[in-house]
């Protein structure tokens, strides 16, 4: 229930730091305002927008009567920045009122937890919280702005890993510690280099730990942390792609309204395991969870039509609500339709018999994949997420 009555924070707010460690909540953190934490997050990840902006309603509502640690402004961040990061947004005018709005919260957020940090400077669940916005935050610059995306970034680093010193359980707080290391470990020289002013080494192996405690282990990030995840480990050692297969099967069946991790999973199979996707199986799962999925905005529209794009590669003459939008606006993911074409494609030249004559095919298969990358290039994607998906259509034509 979304709606925490008032007169239930009486009991709780008295000795709160005591109740909340009884019950494996972190220092401050009171029982409501966890219910209605994880009611958020488990709404935004069912692609449920509307369910989800009435629970942060009532947690901020909450955290303003108690005078509780700002986690709703943590979760707000993180929701919005990841959006930005992934383009989820509809046209440049929506983009420019998510910045400002991001902006806005950040600062409420970070103000909340500076007048408190002052007086308690070894609090560990308002160093978690500020070190979390101010890292998110970070990662908005690193495009534009290496110097400061490596200033805000490594301040907030530093206060995570206080946070986590101070209090051991708060796997969360290795969220930003994952994604310092797997980040700079995949940068450019020079970024890697401006670190090694600070004294501070960088390692893939390290990143990854500190991402499975985040994804594992923690309370709020475990979703964010599975997500980057998938994103670092490698598609060819078998151990990893079985751990892969694990995380996008946990996400499917905890989230089963949402099209991105199903869009996620099946573009890493067909851009690294073909034989996986080419499955009747496969196609009759698609078909069934296309009609589960949640279509109430925007992004969830965008994914949950990249997933019908991807179905027909499986059926060509697909029923007409598996049918993707024709007047959809793809905005940075206008490559894909083309990087599918190409599959169908190679496809065809994989099945063609030995003797058959397929240079025509080899040459088209090659027009597609360069036009792919060609529309990918010159998209508004951000240079992470161009590398990304340039590095899965290549492998997906080797």
């Amino acid at each position: 229930m979304l709606v925490v009555g008032a007169f239930l924070l009486a009991p709780t707010l008295g000795n709160s730091q005591d109740k909340s460690q009884e019950i494996g909540l972190y220092r401050g953190i009171v029982k409501e305002q966890d219910n209605l934490a994880q009611a958020y997050l488990n709404a935004i990840y069912s692609a449920r927008n509307t369910q989800a902006q009435a629970a942060l309603k009532e947690m901020r509502k909450l955290e303003r009567a108690g005078s509780l640690p700002p986690l709703s402004y943590l979760l707000e961040v993180a929701t919005h920045v990841t959006h930005l990061q992934n383009g989820d947004f509809a046209n440049p005018i929506a983009e420019t009122g998510i910045r400002r709005l991001v902006r806005k919260v950040a600062a409420q957020g970070l103000s909340l937890c500076k007048i408190y940090l002052e007086k308690n400077p070894d609090h560990a669940t308002y160093l978690f919280i500020s070190g979390g916005i101010q890292g998110f935050m970070a990662t908005l610059y690193i495009h534009t702005d290496v110097t400061q995306a490596i200033t805000e970034g490594y301040h907030a680093l530093k206060q995570l890993e206080k946070a986590f010193r101070i209090d051991p359980r708060m796997h969360d707080a290795q969220l930003g510690t994952g994604m310092f290391h797997c980040s700079v470990a995949n940068a450019p020289l020079v970024v890697r280099g401006a670190f090694k002013l600070f004294g501070r080494g960088v390692s893939m192996h390290t990143g990854l730990q500190a991402l499975r405690k985040s994804a594992y282990q923690g309370r709020y990030t475990n979703v964010q942390g599975q997500l980057f995840l998938i994103r670092f480990l490698s598609p060819y050692e078998d151990e990893l792609r079985r751990e892969k297969r694990q995380i996008f099967q946990s996400l499917e069946r905890n989230f089963q309204g949402n099209p991105y991790f199903t869009f996620l999973k099946l573009d890493e199979a067909l851009s690294f395991h073909p034989d996986s996707f080419f499955q009747a199986e496969v196609r009759d799962r698609i078909a069934l969870r296309i009609s589960t999925f949640s279509q109430e905005d925007f992004v969830s529209r965008r994914y949950a039509n990249l997933v019908k794009m991807q179905y027909g590669l499986l059926d060509p003459n697909p029923e007409p609500h598996l049918k993707p939008d024709p007047e959809f606006k793809f905005r940075d993911y206008l490559f894909y339709p083309i990087f599918l074409e190409g599959l169908k494609v190679r496809r065809l030249l994989d099945q063609a018999p030995a003797n058959a004559s397929k240079a025509a095919m080899q040459i088209e298969m090659a027009s597609l994949r360069d036009s792919s990358l060609s529309v990918l290039e010159q998209s508004t994607m951000t240079g992470t997420r161009k590398s990304l998906y340039a590095w899965h259509i290549r492998d997906a034509f080797r």
